[in-house]
């Protein structure tokens, strides 16, 4: 049954939707670390779907809701780039970039997805984006190296579209690996929540 349809009151309370949601972007947390990426894109799918469509009655609620479905959009962003959907990854950052502009995690995935669309001048202005707050970062060092690669070896076989393309505008970020670090510290874990 609809959670927005069968309230005795007729009417269902933000904290009833809040708790089902948190529920589902636990869950989805669950499954993303057990490495099942699709079921946890589908609680985060869900979670965010809840959230959004319930009816806000005041700012209180719109903060609570904003802060769920920030952490909601990334972890969603991150399990659709497991598997392989990045079109799915892109929308989810948009969202989250709305609730917090300039967020780095979600410029970082954003230019993953990006590079899996094979807009690889996106992805490099995002890399680019996230090095100039965090030039510590190495994997984001690794992918802006690796589209770089990506496109000059476009230019050397003259199949780049991209007309305006300046090369003088790159900052030339020293690459120390050529392999992405494999942990998986950009999924948010945190299980605080209010209630």
């Amino acid at each position: 049954m609809d959670m927005f349809q069968g309230s005795a009151s007729g009417q269902v309370q933000f904290r009833q939707v809040y708790r089902q949601a948190v529920k589902c972007y636990k869950q989805g947390i669950k499954m993303y670390k057990d490495a099942d990426w699709y079921t946890a894109s589908q609680f985060f799918e869900k979670a965010s779907i809840l959230l959004n469509r319930y009816r806000l009655k005041d700012e209180k609620e719109q903060k609570k809701q904003e802060r769920l479905l920030f952490k909601i959009y990334l972890n969603f962003a991150s399990s659709s780039l497991k598997i392989m959907r990045p079109a799915i990854a892109c929308t989810c950052c948009r969202e989250a970039l709305d609730l917090r502009p300039g967020d780095i995690r979600a410029m970082y995935r954003f230019g993953k997805a990006k590079l899996m669309l094979e807009d690889a001048e996106s992805a490099l202005r995002l890399f680019q984006q996230v090095l100039e707050v965090r030039p510590d970062m190495r994997n984001v060092q690794f992918m802006y190296g690796e589209t770089l690669k990506e496109l000059h070896a476009r230019d050397r076989i003259g199949t780049s579209n991209y007309e305006d393309y300046d090369d003088d505008n790159i900052k030339p970020w020293e690459i120390e690996s050529e392999e992405e670090t494999g942990d998986d510290s950009d999924v948010i874990t945190d299980t605080e929540m209010d209630d």
